[in-house]
């Protein structure tokens, strides 16, 4: 009886860990916006892709709505906010188009 409540809590054990573990890497999200440097408007029909030290692409928005967010600030000015999901924490250029 004792090895069966040792064998189901060390089973218990690592499955929550491990789920810990995938969450983690899951959840690292760069946000900001895109503005238009001389208006300071926002703007909407960006791209954006995180580009890791070696020069390869690890994330980028798939469609226009998909990673944005909308809200209005205090002024009444729209404000549109990206999220792009990247895999690891590190250094990323962040190239906008």
């Amino acid at each position: 009886m004792k090895t069966l409540i040792l064998l189901t809590f060390f089973a218990l054990y690592s499955s929550i860990s491990i789920a810990q573990q995938k969450e983690k890497t899951d959840s690292i999200y760069i946000h900001g916006r895109v503005v238009e440097k001389l208006s300071n408007r926002p703007i909407e029909d960006a791209s954006i892709m995180a580009i890791n030290t070696q020069g390869d692409i690890v994330s980028s928005t798939k469609t226009v709505d998909y990673y944005k967010l909308y809200g209005v600030d205090g002024r009444g000015d729209i404000l549109i906010e990206f999220s792009l999901a990247v895999p690891n924490f590190g250094n990323y250029t962040l190239l906008v188009q």
